[in-house]
């Protein structure tokens, strides 16, 4: 845990205390999450967007057998996704609006399973078991700047999605790759790791991905809120086409993968 954070300006340094031992680190990169503490410090404005809809997450066991394969289930409520964590077990997260959160919470395990049985469908065989149900509330949050003084924010520090792309984890993963090649690049150059110009690299190299992941997260949360008609139709033919069109198929993988940067 992060107790405090100073930066030095005359060493451009961060002295940093952490439970009960202190460092110092030329660069400070911020992975430290939606709420991220490196940028308050940093002042660096967040673009923010409460969906009203929180994020049940748990464990669930079943009877059949999942291939190591994950599910998603698209709802005017929300998504349910289902992703292998184990041998016949499961990560669950269901998203829901704030008004039934509390109502799932508080139902007793066997009610809980025969909801999430029926949302589900029986493609995994029946929910057996339910464990370590919580909550977490699902925003949209983007800062307007990824850099600081001496500081960079990866993951969702710097772009927490809503879940319906499952593209916050590969939108990090990518973060934290290129930068290690942007740092790597400064050392074989001689460049210090925390200079403004190596940071603007970074930053550059972000950018569109950054962009594209957050339109394609927000543009999906809409589509599926969207209960017209037409919208179900053509939604429903898309999602039909994407799973026995191996063209589209391919794109929506490369998409989800990044290679539209």
């Amino acid at each position: 845990t992060v107790s405090s954070a100073t930066y030095i300006p005359e060493s451009c340094t961060w002295d940093m205390t952490l439970n009960d031992r202190t460092i110092s680190a030329k660069l400070l990169v911020a992975a430290d999450g939606t709420n991220s503490l490196v940028r308050k410090l940093q002042n660096i404005p967040l673009g923010f967007k409460n969906f009203d809809q929180s994020a049940i997450v748990c464990n669930v066991h079943i009877s059949g057998q999942h291939f190591d394969i994950a599910y998603e289930r698209f709802f005017n409520a929300g998504v349910l996704a289902m992703l292998p964590f184990g041998k016949r077990r499961l990560k669950c997260i269901w998203t829901t609006p704030d008004a039934r959160k509390d109502e799932l919470l508080a139902m007793q395990d066997e009610e809980f399973l025969k909801c999430l049985q029926q949302a589900m469908g029986f493609r995994l065989g029946s929910m057996l078991r339910v464990e370590d149900r919580k909550s977490f509330p699902i925003t949209y949050a983007y800062a307007d700047n990824v850099y600081g003084q001496s500081a960079v924010l990866i993951g969702n520090a710097a772009n927490t999605l809503h879940p319906v792309a499952a593209q916050g984890f590969n939108l990090g993963m990518r973060d934290a790759i290129t930068l290690a090649e942007v740092l790597r690049s400064a050392r074989l150059i001689g460049a210090p790791i925390n200079a403004v110009q190596t940071l603007q690299n970074y930053a550059a190299l972000r950018a569109a991905d950054h962009q594209t992941s957050r339109e394609l997260s927000n543009n999906l949360v809409e589509i599926f809120a969207d209960n017209k008609p037409v919208t179900r139709v053509l939604r429903s033919f898309g999602l039909v086409s994407a799973q026995f069109i191996p063209g589209i198929k391919t794109k929506i993988i490369n998409a989800g993968l990044g290679a539209w940067m």
